[in-house]
């Protein structure tokens, strides 16, 4: 019997979704179809999601071509919104 696979998603320099395993999806309870191309910002509780937009933006106005890979704070634990809303933790 395989173990379950570790929660991943991997995003692009826009927030939107470009990959998420099977893991993420039971854990959020989303069907990988419904992660693909998912704007990152509906992950986040409010405000967050709406601040994530306006950084983004921000970025792009700036001399900034993408933000950074590291900039969504490494290690740290979020909470991401499932397709039921409620709030599960998740280190970055």
């Amino acid at each position: 019997r395989r173990a379950a696979a570790t929660p991943m998603a991997v995003f692009d320099h826009k927030g939107k979704t470009l990959f998420a395993n099977a893991g993420l999806c039971n854990m959020l309870g989303y069907k990988p179809k419904d992660m693909l191309g998912r704007d990152m910002a509906t992950l986040m509780p409010q405000p967050f999601g709406m601040l994530h937009h306006k950084w983004i933006k921000e970025a792009e106005q700036h001399t900034l071509a993408k933000p950074s890979a590291a900039s969504c704070r490494g290690g740290v634990v979020h909470n991401v919104v499932s397709s039921n809303g409620s709030q599960v933790p998740v280190r970055m």
